[in-house]
């Protein structure tokens, strides 16, 4: 378990450490006074218990490597069976250690504005309202940030630390293929796949804020803490000078499993071709491509940011209650294919088999390729309400609709049973062609009425009142940072994109040779369907990839 002793800490004198810091110019004095001044202390790594490196080294990593082939040749065919395992480690990037550079006493910030009231000539904002500036750019501007004094320098600081034992991060593969010859020059292989990726980049996060306002008035029964240390008030190790605690680990992992089905031919008779298909799983327990990745995406929320009980206090439990969801910028399925074709045309083809030199050179020769890919999609179910929960629906482009709710009306799909308000169903100035049985899967603790008829507070929300240990009644929107629907996804509509491309050469010399390229993409011009908005409705108002697009293009070599 990862610990922080802010004791420790602030007990240690600073002097020396400080000293040092300045000596090798990682700083200056103006600098790590400023930071001394609101209460960060240093210390050395035998105080806290680290070695001097900070981190362990890893020594004793191994990547084995196994892998086998078996032929047996039945009826006459090839028929193999390959499969193999091996181990693959993943150095830590240098990105990581970026971070470590913002701590203090690495940085200050300085900085001079005629509309800060702390640095006016009258004490009052907007100070360029009333006063022509002294200082121009250039001219005299170059002593007007005064360095050798200490920067402001504002409770919250963070701290970006690195975990003593970081393991190499690791994924173990393996594969399982069985492939056969059809034909002559054409083979079918199918194949199981599988990674499990360990001690992947993450977050520990510790005096984390803003804890959220709901979860803040439930549990402590206070108002919102105001003044200068209302950034820091609400944090749970220490609520006065220091901010987001990140503690960078090696927790973080990830699982993947799939199914691969392929056919090729190899080029024979002016034709080539490959066919996939691939049924992917893969889980993670953050860094998922759709949200970004990276380590915050791992990240261990200490339990005091949530509902007492809410998150276990375990943190490798934590991690997996919390992050550990589908990677849904992974299809669950995806087809690709690409083929070459030697257009049967010119000297000794099908078409124009005895032409001649000079029309053997225009229209001999052409060729066509292309690639296509077609692989379903997610979309994340909607986290925004906090009332009933029902069953998800998903129709498709089972019921066309209008949308006019903004005042001009646009066509598009009920996908899911998303939230839309009673008052605006079927109604001119709302979605028409919505279904009779119509049930949203889920609504807001305050379903919505027509405007007037109930107080604003109330109206489409999820707001209700805490009583606070003084005896006032505050209000505030339900949001407890764990909405049971935070991990899950839907499929979307599948997307489908050709690209396709005409060639030749054509031979200018012995040595100089012309070649001619017409290549579109998103051949077909399929404009795709987007996905749902939260309140289940796709709106044809946008497309989910663009129009076709042509490019020529012609290139000498030699």
């Amino acid at each position: 378990m990862t610990t922080i002793d802010l004791n420790a800490l602030r007990s240690y004198r600073y002097g020396r450490v400080q000293q040092q810091l300045i000596d090798n110019d990682y700083t200056t004095k103006p600098i790590a006074d400023g930071y001394a001044n609101l209460g960060i202390k240093y210390t050395t790594p035998d105080k806290v218990g680290l070695p001097s490196s900070l981190v362990s080294s890893n020594y004793r990593d191994f990547a084995p490597r196994l892998g086998f082939a078996y032929n047996p040749h039945k009826g006459g065919k090839n028929f193999v069976i390959r499969g193999g395992y091996g181990m693959y480690y993943f150095p830590i990037p240098a990105r990581t250690f970026n971070g470590q550079r913002g701590n203090a006493p690495l940085q200050g910030s300085y900085s001079y504005s005629w509309n800060n009231s702390a640095q006016t000539v009258d004490g009052q904002a907007n100070a360029l309202l009333r006063f022509a500036p002294t200082v121009i750019t250039g001219v005299n501007s170059a002593n007007v940030l005064d360095i050798s004094q200490p920067p402001t320098v504002l409770p919250g600081e963070t701290i970006n630390s690195l975990e003593s034992k970081l393991p190499t991060s690791k994924a173990h593969e393996w594969n399982l293929t069985v492939e056969y010859e059809v034909m002559k020059d054409t083979v079918l292989r199918a194949g199981l796949i599988g990674t499990a990726g360990r001690n992947n980049e993450g977050m520990v996060q510790i005096n984390t804020n803003p804890i959220s306002n709901y979860v803040w008035f439930v549990t402590s029964r206070q108002p919102l803490p105001q003044g200068l240390y209302a950034g820091t008030a609400r944090r749970s190790y220490d609520t006065t000078v220091y901010g987001d605690i990140n503690v960078f680990t090696k927790r973080a992992f990830s699982n993947y499993s799939g199914v691969q089905l392929q056919a090729e031919r190899r080029l024979s008779h002016g034709l080539a071709f490959q066919f996939f298909y691939l049924m992917s799983n893969a889980l993670s327990a953050g860094n998922i491509a759709s949200q970004g990745g990276g380590a915050l995406n791992n990240s261990i929320i200490e339990p005091s940011r949530f509902l007492p009980g809410a998150m276990p206090q375990d943190e490798d439990e934590r991690l997996r209650f919390y992050r550990y969801a589908r990677d849904t910028g992974v299809p669950k399925h995806r087809l690709r294919w690409n083929w070459l074709y030697d257009l049967p045309i010119g000297r000794g083809k099908p078409l124009l088999r005895n032409a001649g030199s000079l029309l053997n050179r225009i229209a001999g020769g052409w060729q066509i390729a292309g690639s296509a890919t077609t692989a379903s999609r997610y979309f994340n179910l909607p986290t925004n309400n906090w009332g009933t929960f029902g069953k998800v629906e998903t129709y498709g482009t089972q019921y066309p609709i209008e949308d006019c709710r903004s005042g001009t009306c646009f066509r598009g799909y009920l996908y899911f049973n998303g939230y839309i308000p009673a008052h605006q169903i079927n109604v001119a100035n709302g979605v028409t062609g919505m279904p009779a049985n119509y049930t949203p899967a889920n609504t807001p603790i305050n379903l919505a009425r027509p405007t007037g008829t109930v107080d604003a507070n109330f109206n489409n929300t999820n707001n209700v009142f805490v009583q606070l240990a003084n005896g006032t009644p505050q209000l505030v929107a339900v949001d407890t940072g764990l909405h049971p629907w935070r991990n899950q996804a839907a499929p979307a509509p599948w997307l489908t994109t050709w690209n396709a491309s005409v060639f030749k050469s054509i031979p200018i010399t012995e040595r100089v040779m012309l070649r001619v390229n017409v290549d579109s993409f998103n051949t077909l011009n399929q404009p795709g369907i987007p996905g749902p908005g939260s309140d289940g409705i796709i709106s044809l108002r946008t497309s989910a990839q663009g129009a076709r697009v042509l490019q020529y293009s012609a290139r000498i070599s030699w």
